[in-house]
């Protein structure tokens, strides 16, 4: 739990819009905590529709370039009076299929953890 609340610290003081904090665990420990970050990384790169091409870190693509198959990804978003959605984005997705992750949970609207469907994402 202290790990928990440094990561919701942490996360709001990140200096984005977006307050996210994504758990990478391994074996049933967190071994990696990560925050979303202006910070850019060629790991990172999200090509857009329209050509535009960014490069910032999200939380989970953050944690991910430490992952290896079988790992599992808990990611919440905090606000300043509590938790709300944090589910993964399209180019998150794509690397958690890519790294093989087992089980991705993530907070939704009202705070609650939802599992995301991996076999589903993985057979697109």
């Amino acid at each position: 739990m202290t790990r928990v609340f440094s990561a919701r610290n942490e996360a709001l003081k990140n200096g984005c819009n977006y307050h996210i904090a994504a758990f990478l665990r391994r074996k049933g420990k967190i071994i990696r905590v990560g925050f979303n970050s202006k910070k850019t990384h060629p790991f990172c790169r999200r090509q857009y529709e329209d050509g535009t091409v960014a490069y910032e870190m999200h939380a989970e693509t953050n944690v991910l370039r430490f992952a290896r198959p079988g790992d599992e990804l808990d990611v919440v978003r905090f606000t300043k009076t509590g938790i709300s959605m944090a589910k993964p984005c399209r180019f998150c997705i794509e690397k958690i299929v890519e790294k093989k992750i087992k089980k991705v949970r993530y907070t939704n609207w009202q705070g609650e953890w939802e599992n995301l469907s991996i076999k589903a994402l993985d057979e697109h």
